[in-house]
Formats: structure tokens, sequence, C-alpha cells
């Protein structure tokens, strides 16, 4: 198995891991499956399940707000104001930014002949 169908393959099962432990409850499970998965995003530099996780986290952020907002990770309980999934959701966000400015970097080296 190449290196990018293993991180595909690992970020898939990751993804279903979490979906799974949300399923039975399990929600600090999930979210540390999910970022898994962003590891795998960020190493692929895949800014599609980048983009997937970012809302996966943030929706499932609201889901515990409105449905469970007294568990210990709602926005409600947590110390900052902000819910560990809408963290998760920042830290996706962050990465989508940074593979948008690697690849625009090195566009701007390509037309200018610095590689």
């Amino acid at each position: 198995m190449s290196n990018g169908a293993q991180l595909e393959h690992t970020y898939e099962q990751c993804l279903t891991i979490g979906r799974e432990m949300i399923e039975s409850g399990h929600h600090e499970v999930a979210y540390h499956a999910w970022m898994a998965a962003l590891h795998c995003a960020e190493d692929a530099d895949n800014g599609a399940w980048t983009a997937e996780l970012m809302r996966l986290f943030r929706d499932h952020q609201r889901f515990l707000d409105v449905n469970q907002p007294l568990h210990q990770l709602s926005t409600k309980n947590s110390h900052s104001g902000r819910g560990i999934f809408e963290i998760g959701a920042c830290t996706a966000e962050a990465v989508v930014k940074r593979i948008e400015n690697t690849r625009r970097t090195a566009a701007i080296r390509l037309r200018a002949g610095m590689e």
C-alpha cells in the first residue's frame, strides 16, 4: 500500500471510529479519533479532508450544545468559552490555511523561477 493510500485508509478508519463512538456516547474518544484523522489530512496535504473534519467538529459541537448542554465537552462547561469540538474545528481551519498558503507560496516561487 502506498503512503497516500495508507493515509486515506487510516483517515477513513478514524472517521468511522469517531462516528461509532459518538453513536455509543463516547464523545471524548470520537474527538481523538477525528484529531487523528486531521493528522492524516495534514500529512496528505488534503484540504478537502480537512474541510470535512472542520464541518464534523462544528456539527458535533452544535449537537452537544443543543442536546447535552451539561456534557463535560459542551461549550457551557468549557473553561475557555469554546467547546473541545469547536477547538478541533479551529485547528482544522488552521491546517486548511497552512495547506493553502504552502500551495500559494510554491506557485509564486515556480512563477518566479525560484524552484
